[in-house]
């Protein structure tokens, strides 16, 4: 859920000058994804690159800063007794604020889990707020290479299962 201030003149000026000089953040990390086996298809991996909390943080301070912007996260509990992200842009001039609310999925995680929901919901929350990008975008390319790869497995382990029958029992190769 996202909501501003009464008038965002002043703080829509300034975000606007400032995206002018950010940068989207280095992808200083790479991580291996596996998905789901489904019906018919296996289990495959895919890689995708992404900008730590700390480098996206990084990247934006000092560009805030110069055009009076302030970014704040913190927690908080939304009106189902979720815990969520709030992340609010303020204008210190004029005390405008953009303010958005991303839920962290926590439930029945245990602390360390939590934790990294949180860092995940802070980093997916602020980046749109402010234009940039953390992560690479194939528009979900590398998924969908996974899926056709796993696929074709299941079909090329089909093939070689029906073979492996043929040899072992000739008459179901001839039906």
């Amino acid at each position: 859920m996202a909501s501003h201030s009464p008038t965002i003149g002043a703080i829509a000026t300034a975000l606007a000058k400032a995206q002018g000089k950010l940068k989207n953040p280095t992808r200083n990390r790479t991580v291996e994804v596996e998905t789901r086996a489904k019906e018919g298809r296996q289990a495959s991996t895919y890689e995708f690159a992404y900008a730590t909390l700390d480098a996206v943080l990084d990247s934006e301070r000092e560009v805030l800063a110069e055009h009076d912007l302030a970014c704040t996260q913190l927690l908080g509990l939304n009106d189902k007794g979720a815990l969520v992200v709030v992340t609010m842009l303020v204008h210190g001039a004029s005390g405008e604020w953009f303010r958005s609310e991303l839920p962290v999925s926590a439930a029945g995680m245990g602390p360390q889990a939590t934790g990294s929901g949180i860092t995940y919901a802070r980093r997916y929350s602020i980046c749109p707020l402010l234009g940039i990008a953390a992560e690479d975008d194939d528009d979900a390319e590398q998924a969908e290479k996974a899926t056709r790869r796993a696929a074709k497995q299941e079909r090329q382990s089909a093939e070689q299962a029906a073979q492996q029958g043929a040899k072992e029992d000739p008459k179901k190769a001839e039906m």
